[in-house]
Parts: structure tokens; C-alpha cells; sequence
């Protein structure tokens, strides 16, 4: 077996506020979160839970643990293994190729070669969870090099139960793309051939734009626009805005492969069919060495050598030599704030229009909540200015106008906050700390998710069932039945076995058993 590429860290999940003290409506889900990207590895179940078989019949387990952002929302996958087989662990952290309204594509490594995709639905009923049918395996197969897919739901159901599911391939002179329907379970491919006049996009998001549309993003360019349901599908090019003055310079070629668009712009598609950007512009400032000053390089190490006639062996002696030079020390850089634009347009549109403008200085109380979230850890004071902030993330609920970031003390920190500002009130809804331990800095974390508000099962420990089976007479099977009445939600649960059957019961509910 290859070795596994998974983060220590990835094996102990955090543990997530109580909804039940957290809100008056506990047996709610929140509308929207901010979920991370990549997957915890542990046995952990709850309301959530489903599990599909693998192509080798090994058992994929996924739950979801959600919470109010900007806490980061999470989920956990977990292996069973047939005892048929030998023993099969995830290669690294499973993780999300897509999510869109009441789907999330996962994406889970057995191995290096061998890769799978799985469908999580949130309702309706029970969650559930599907593997995609591929035909071929590894490295043979085109959508085993997919990092990206979007969602397209078949007619007008928004539960997903008949989806397409499509990927997308720069292949230099054309464009390949890859639908996946879930009612055939067939794989089809479709060439679209390049813009005149645009160049090729190697886009890092997908979004829905309704109507079977989908926006490939190239965050560095624009928005390629087909339909997904066409067989030979029509390309519509919509150009980004430009890149506002500090942020230029990651736009230079050369400096691209060293930088990541989705630090500072994000784009998202709203439910009324409204194509949202952010961009945002960190400042920052120069901080001089603490232990080196400018006088500190030698003056003798900008000489010229050519200038003397005669070099005595004295002076040369004397003379620092290249290979013991003082090293000049690198500056240091810290945040300076920032500021943020947002514009919008309709799919229809030849223009971007210019909503909110904000900067770091202009938002009322962020150094207050900042400062909350610091005497905890006995931290020195800072200032909200100060932080590196990262990631511009649009929530995609449509309630308010609400950006999430994430900042740090300095930019390859590890830990820091993240914060729900309103743009539109120029305020700082909540600031929450986190530990990022399996992220390097120029990887997203986390993205704006509506899943949890399509569960039709509720929060909290009043959803969980659990039978402790206990020993019986076999000539006298028991049924139990629970009925369990919570707001919109009633379920019937029955068990007929020859063992019976203790219902652990949790407030508001009402057990009976029948021999």
C-alpha cells in the first residue's frame, strides 16, 4: 500500500458549539455556513450521516457538523472495510469538487491511482450518499484528473434526486467537457472549441447560474458560460473587472505561479440570477530588521578592488571575504488594512456595475471584537488594521450583504480569525478564532455552503436515535415504535427483530414498545 498523505491534525475534528445554547431556535439548521474544503478523518455520526459502497464494496461513511459562521463548519469521512478484503484506508483527507443548494460532490482517494466521486444529498428524508459510476479506473480514466465539477438539477426539483454533473478541461487548443448524468449513470464528453480573441481560462471555481447554466471562473480573466444541458453548447466570455492597483502585480505573468487569485477575489451567483464579484486590497508595510540596521553592511564590501595599484597582504587579510559577508536580513511585512469593492451584473448584461466600497479603517467596533477575542490567550493588543486578511468569501445565502475573511498576524501564520463583516452597514458581525494546521496559506480553507438548509432532519441531540439491543426470547420478538414530534418533522421508526430493543430516548419524545 503507497503511504498515506494525511495531516495529523486532520484525525481530531474540533469540537463545535452547542446549537442548543448557541440559539432560541436550536431546531433550526443555519441557512448558510462556511464549510472546509477538506474532510476530518474519524467515526463520527449524527443526523447527517450516510454511507455509500465503494467500487471494492468498502463502506464510505460522511457526516457533516455545521455551525454558525464564521465558525468553520466541517465534515468527517470514515472507512469500513468488507471482510473480504484486505484493509483500505483514504490515500489523504477526502474532499469537495462541488456544492450547489442541497448536493455535495466529494472526491475520495483509495490511492494514488485510484480515485472516486460521491454524491451527498441532503434530503429529501434521510441524507444519502452516492458513488459515481465510472467506467474506467486510475489514471485511464479523463475525469480522474478533475479538480472542479458543477452541478446542473434535471427539471424543477431542487432536491438533486436527477442531477448532471459536469467537469471541465483546458486542453490547449480546445476545451473538454465531461457530463455525468445521475439517472443514466453514463459519462459523455463534448469538445467546445476556443474563443476567437479570448484566450483560453484554467478557471478555479464553478458556479450555477440557473437554467442549466454554469460559469467556469478563471479568477485571473473572466466567467466562460455554457449550458449544460445542450449537446453541442454555445460559449458566452464575460471579462472580471480589472485588478484594483495593489493587487496588479500578482497579475504579471511571472507572478502568477507564486500567487493564488482566490486570496484576494471572489465570484458567486445569487438565487435571482445576479452574478456577484469582491476584490479585495491588502496594504502593508515595511518593517526593518529588528537586529540590523542600514550602517550594519560593511563599507568595505562595496569596494572596488580595481581602484587599488598595490594589494598588500595585510589588506587583504583584513578584507571581508565573500564567503563571510554579513547576510542583509529580508524585511519583514505586516498588514496596513485594506479596502474592498464589489460589483454586479445579470448574465444578460455588457457592463459591471460598482456596489459597495469599504475599507478596514471605516468598520465601526473591529478592534473591540478583536481585542475579545485576545485576552483570552494573552496576546499583545492588536489592531484589526494589523492583520493580514485573506480569502474575500461572498455568503451565498443572499441575506444581507455579508463578506467572510480570514486574517492572520502575519501571512503564513497558521492561526487567526475569521470574520463576518457587513459591507453594507460597514460593520463586524462576528470575529471567531481558528487553528489551521492543515492548510498552507495559498490554499482556500473553507467555501460559502447552503447544504444544511436543505436537511429536512433536525439539529441537535433530539434527532439521534439509538437502539442498545439486549438479550431476548426468540419466541418472542418485540416491535418498537417511536414517535417523534418535532415542529415540522415526524418520524416513525420501527424495528421488528428476535432480540428486542431498548429506545434511548431524549427529551420531547415519546417511546412505546408492543410484545
Amino acid at each position: 500500500m503507497s503511504r498515506r498523505i494525511v495531516n495529523r491534525e486532520s484525525f481530531n475534528p474540533p469540537s463545535l458549539p452547542n446549537p442548543d445554547a448557541a440559539s432560541a431556535s436550536a431546531s433550526r439548521w443555519p441557512e448558510s455556513v462556511i464549510l472546509a474544503n477538506r474532510a476530518y478523518i474519524a467515526d463520527c455520526r449524527n443526523a447527517t450521516t450516510a454511507t455509500a459502497q465503494s467500487r471494492d464494496d468498502h463502506t464510505v461513511q460522511i457526516s457533516f457538523c455545521f455551525a454558525e459562521a464564521p465558525t468553520i463548519s466541517y465534515f468527517c469521512a470514515h472507512c469500513y472495510n468488507p471482510k473480504s478484503s484486505t484493509k483500505v484506508e483514504f490515500y489523504t483527507e477526502p474532499g469537495i469538487v462541488a456544492a450547489e443548494g442541497a448536493l455535495v460532490v466529494l472526491r475520495v482517494h483509495f490511492s494514488p491511482f485510484l480515485s472516486e466521486f460521491f454524491i451527498y444529498r441532503a434530503g429529501p428524508g434521510s441524507p444519502s450518499l452516492e458513488r459515481v459510476q465510472d467506467p474506467t479506473v486510475g489514471y485511464n480514466s479523463p475525469v480522474f484528473y478533475l479538480s472542479l465539477l458543477g452541478i446542473v438539477s434535471c427539471g424543477d426539483d431542487d432536491d438533486g434526486r436527477n442531477c448532471l454533473l459536469v467537469g471541465f478541461r483546458n486542453r490547449l487548443a480546445h476545451y473538454e467537457v465531461y457530463v455525468y448524468s445521475s439517472t443514466t449513470k453514463n459519462w459523455s464528453t463534448r469538445r467546445l472549441d476556443l474563443l476567437p480573441g479570448v484566450r483560453a481560462i484554467r478557471p478555479q471555481k464553478v458556479i450555477n447560474l440557473g437554467r442549466g447554466l454554469l460559469g467556469w471562473v478563471d479568477l485571473w480573466h473572466g466567467i466562460l458560460i455554457f449550458n449544460a444541458h445542450d449537446e453541442q453548447p454555445k460559449i458566452q466570455y464575460t471579462p472580471l473587472p480589472e485588478p484594483m492597483p495593489l493587487n496588479k502585480e500578482s497579475f504579471r505573468p511571472s507572478n502568477r505561479s507564486e500567487s493564488c487569485p482566490m486570496l484576494f477575489r471572489d465570484v458567486i451567483c445569487s438565487h435571482d440570477g445576479e452574478i456577484k464579484f469582491v476584490e479585495l486590497e491588502q496594504r502593508q508595510r515595511k518593517i526593518q530588521p529588528i537586529h540590523q540596521k542600514p550602517e550594519d553592511v560593511r563599507r568595505d564590501s562595496k569596494e572596488d578592488v580595481c581602484d587599488r595599484d598595490v594589494l598588500d597582504d595585510s589588506y587583504l587579510m583584513s578584507c571581508t571575504h565573500m564567503d563571510s559577508l554579513p547576510k542583509e536580513e529580508a524585511p519583514s511585512f505586516v498588514g496596513d488594512g485594506w479596502r474592498a469593492a464589489t460589483w454586479s451584473r445579470i448574465i444578460s448584461s455588457n457592463y459591471w456595475h460598482k456596489g459597495y466600497m469599504i475599507d478596514s479603517d471605516d468598520i465601526r467596533s473591529a478592534d473591540e471584537v478583536l481585542a475579545s477575542t485576545q485576552r483570552d490567550k494573552g496576546l499583545e493588543m492588536l489592531r484589526f488594521r494589523d492583520l493580514f486578511s485573506v480569502f474575500p468569501t461572498l455568503n451565498l445565502n443572499g441575506a444581507g450583504d455579508l463578506l467572510y475573511l480570514k486574517s492572520t498576524v502575519k501571512f503564513k501564520d497558521l492561526d487567526g480569525w475569521v470574520s463576518s463583516i457587513d459591507i453594507g452597514k460597514k460593520t463586524i458581525e462576528v470575529l471567531k478564532p481558528y487553528s489551521n494546521g492543515r492548510y498552507i496559506p495559498f490554499v482556500q480553507m473553507f467555501r460559502s455552503c447552503v447544504l444544511c438548509h436543505h436537511l429536512t432532519v433536525l439539529p441537535g441531540p433530539e434527532n439521534i436515535v439509538r437502539f442498545i439491543e439486549t438479550s431476548c426470547n426468540e419466541n418472542q420478538p418485540k416491535t418498537i415504535a417511536a414517535i417523534v414530534a418535532l415542529d415540522l418533522v415526524h418520524q416513525v421508526i420501527s424495528c421488528e427483530s428476535s432480540t428486542s430493543y431498548e429506545l434511548v430516548s431524549c427529551s420531547s419524545w415519546l417511546a412505546f414498545c408492543e410484545s
